[in-house]
């Protein structure tokens, strides 16, 4: 769910964390959307730079208002304790990135042409990127994410998150809440769509968990990793807020 709240005072953006939107058993320190918030931060500094100004970024600048999570100073350019101009064509592919769930066959040249993002990524301070193309070590991380899909899906908390809170089942749907996940972007089969349908009966899933099931769910997120061409991660010095703030801008790169 998008974490974020904006208010505009003169030219300062307030970037706030909304806690009740993000909320999550399995974020309860706020680590996803604080990754989220920096991703939505470096965006801002980009559009802010494209239209020929500078932007003064103050990451959690009050240590007892946590939801505040950044002030962006909007300025001049050659104005003091500004960010670094970064790559116009950062700021270009704001508007037409999009998840792309597809699988398809690996790419050899993939990592190749990953080179420059990669340098971006890591010249934020603090951040390093770095990337997995060893099939082997995909496959892990694949068995990773897929045990951790799984567990969430069979949790009857998690299970609730996930399909009352997250999943968009219908395009009016997707209109009326505009945030979720839309199932039309998830790339499955209709019987894979028939069977999240049986999952989202809470009842049905129980019955899964007692007899000890649930494989099935860990396929999703196991078969995305296993057919990517590479898995980039970004990694930052420590766990504080600022720090996965940076880690979020450095992802969003």
């Amino acid at each position: 769910m998008q974490p974020w709240r904006f208010l505009q005072r003169g030219d300062r953006l307030y970037v706030l964390h909304d806690e009740a939107a993000s909320a999550s058993i399995w974020d309860p320190d706020h680590l996803i959307a604080h990754i989220a918030l920096g991703t939505a931060v470096e965006n801002i500094v980009l559009r802010i730079q494209e239209n020929g100004l500078s932007a003064r970024v103050h990451l959690a600048p009050i240590p007892d208002r946590p939801e505040l999570v950044a002030a962006i100073d909007v300025l001049p350019v050659g104005s003091p304790d500004v960010e670094p101009e970064a790559d116009r064509s950062l700021a270009a592919g704001i508007a037409v990135r999009c998840t792309n769930r597809k699988l398809l066959e690996r790419d050899p040249s993939i990592p190749g042409r990953l080179k420059d993002a990669l340098a971006l990524a890591s010249a934020m301070p603090g951040c390093s990127a770095h990337l997995l193309t060893d099939p082997d070590a995909l496959a892990e991380l694949a068995s990773i994410c897929g045990t951790s899909e799984r567990i969430r899906v069979v949790n009857p908390i998690g299970h609730r998150e996930f399909f009352q809170q997250e999943l968009r089942w219908t395009p009016e749907e997707v209109e009326r809440t505009r945030d979720g996940l839309d199932i039309d972007t998830l790339e499955m089969s209709l019987n894979d769509v028939a069977g999240l349908r049986i999952a989202s009966d809470p009842r049905a899933m129980a019955l899964v968990d007692a007899w000890g099931g649930g494989s099935a769910f860990e396929r999703f997120s196991t078969r995305a990793v296993r057919a990517a061409s590479a898995v980039v991660l970004v990694a930052v010095d420590d766990d504080r807020t600022t720090s996965r703030l940076m880690g979020g801008r450095a992802a969003e790169r």
